[in-house]
């Protein structure tokens, strides 16, 4: 997009996203400080605690990252401090830094979770709150199974127990924090406690709701690179839903400059993008590159976005019944260049086995029988087996042969 054109076709649409990601490999991010520099661009990344063959967020970052393993990211999160978990689109991972300015969406997830708690009858669990507040004075970081206070309901999703839910609203708000981990199992402790230089609420005064708005719908259009204004899964979570505030937002910020306007050839919709990101689009591209997605990966939460510009569609069908799944439970797309070429399904993968088996291989139509492709295949399928420690792959050599 050069001075005086705001129209781009879908193939500068497409490398712009992969070079914006880092999914070309151009950036050269590796370790920890790559993993940062990419945080430092999309603001957050999903969280998902199925593990198939990692979690989304550990799929997200081996995709993009050079020699990427776990426990760079469980450093960053639970020693550096330098990301934090806590509730943005969904349960995401975002920087330490934005903690404060993330204030007003802590307000609504605590909101929405004692809603929940009223259609369910348990507002009980919000008497426990100084009684987890004192146990965790008193006795240091915490887990839910360190509690047992109340039976609260029988069903398949949320808390079983009150003092489970009671301290669930004080992570929602932001007085709990996590400390660590072991699996999946948060271990809570106070917020001031971890991070001693978080900063307070940024957005006050008689400015401060449009002010943290305009911040949060351009972050927002940060995480993808790209957006039209279109309901779809990019636009999930508290603020950001309601199409018709969501548009004036994006007026202002035009107004302001902080946003660019522009269309994609054969496309109605109009698509915005941060100004500051615009150089993107002239950066070299690097051909060639084959990446494996997350489910729930940045590049994908449009899903519609996602059908228009690369003529792929994807669903994850991990909740879906089996006989209701076009491919698998647990399907990952692979990205090659600037196109996706084909996905899979892998079996569970558990740490320390030496092999990673596939289970599916679904080639996109007119892919699988270039070469060149096969080699860069070859290349991803020895990334991810490095990633996730396993010595070699089975049920590749068909794909690649």
């Amino acid at each position: 997009m050069t001075a005086g054109s705001n129209c781009i076709s879908k193939e500068e649409a497409r490398r712009f996203l992969v070079k914006y990601h880092g999914l070309d490999g151009s950036q050269g991010l590796s370790g920890k400080d790559g993993i940062m520099r990419f945080m430092n661009r999309v603001g957050c990344i999903q969280y998902d605690p199925l593990n198939v063959a990692g979690r989304n967020a550990d799929l997200v970052l081996q995709s993009r990252i050079e020699g990427y393993r776990p426990r760079l990211l469980e450093e960053l999160l639970y020693t550096d401090r330098s990301l934090v978990d806590g509730y943005d689109k969904m349960m995401c991972i975002y920087r330490t830094e934005d903690f404060g300015r993330m204030a007003r969406v802590r307000k609504a997830a605590a909101d929405g979770a004692a809603a929940v708690m009223r259609r369910r009858g348990q507002t009980e669990a919000l008497e426990l709150l100084d009684v987890i507040r004192e146990d965790i004075r008193r006795n240091g970081p915490a887990q839910a199974k360190d509690f047992s206070i109340g039976c609260n309901r029988k069903g398949r999703w949320g808390p079983k127990k009150l003092s489970s839910s009671a301290l669930d609203y004080l992570y929602n708000t932001g007085e709990l924090s996590v400390a660590g981990k072991t699996g999946t199992q948060k271990i809570f402790d106070f917020t001031e406690n971890l991070f001693h230089e978080v900063r307070t609420e940024e957005f006050q005064g008689e400015d401060g709701e449009a002010a943290f708005f305009r911040w949060y719908v351009k972050r927002r259009i940060g995480s993808v690179g790209m957006l039209w204004n279109k309901n779809g899964g990019a636009w999930l979570g508290h603020f950001v839903s309601d199409r018709e505030r969501r548009g004036a937002c994006i007026r202002q910020l035009l107004d302001r400059g902080e946003l660019r306007e522009f269309r994609v050839e054969g496309i109605e919709e109009p698509f915005y993008m941060r100004t500051e990101d615009a150089d993107v689009l002239n950066r070299p591209f690097q051909e060639g590159r084959t990446a494996f997605m997350a489910p729930l990966d940045n590049l994908l939460w449009d899903r519609e976005m996602l059908r228009v510009l690369f003529d792929f569609t994807y669903s994850w069908e991990v909740y879906l019944p089996a006989d209701k799944r076009k491919f698998g439970y647990y399907v990952l797309p692979v990205l090659y260049g600037s196109r996706f070429a084909g996905r899979f399904e892998p079996e569970q993968y558990r740490q320390g086995d030496s092999v990673l088996r596939i289970k599916n291989w679904w080639w996109e139509e007119g892919c699988g029988g270039d070469m060149d492709m096969r080699e860069s295949l070859a290349d991803a399928w020895k990334r991810f087996g490095a990633y996730l420690g396993a010595e070699r792959t089975e049920g590749t050599a068909q794909v690649i042969k």
